[in-house]
């Protein structure tokens, strides 16, 4: 139900313009990753490739949503770093589940676009907390 809600936005708002779905890495380590469950069913329904190591988190860090807004731009600086998957020239469609300051969409586009060799991203997250 949200794959289908969240593909009929993709293509109303951006239409042709994204090529991969790629999700934000996880900032719980756990067995299911709903997020990587939400991104696959996403891609199936938009026909799109799903590349979910685009993006590594190369150090733990606490639930976002437990971290002071001013302290997660330093945080997620050094934990979120390019991954082996490739998106080279590639219109990325990020994908999370939950944002509250933005800061994981924001490195994650930074290191999508500056590290990875991104030729586009548009963000799309599901819910946003207060």
């Amino acid at each position: 139900m949200i794959a289908a809600a969240a593909s009929e936005f993709v293509r109303g708002r951006w239409g042709e313009g994204v090529d991969v779905v790629v999700p934000a890495p996880p900032s719980a380590a756990r067995s299911s990753q709903p997020l990587i469950q939400i991104a696959s069913e996403l891609a199936d329904a938009l026909d799109l490739p799903l590349i979910t190591n685009a993006l590594s988190k190369t150090k733990a860090t606490a639930q976002m949503k437990n971290v002071d807004a001013q302290d997660r731009d330093a945080l997620l600086q050094e934990a979120i770093q390019k991954g082996p998957g490739n998106v080279v020239g590639r219109r990325v469609l990020l994908i999370d589940d939950v944002t509250e300051s933005g800061a994981t969409l924001r490195r994650s586009a930074e290191v999508l676009l500056a590290d990875a060799g991104a030729l586009s991203v548009h963000a799309l997250v599901i819910t946003r907390t207060k």
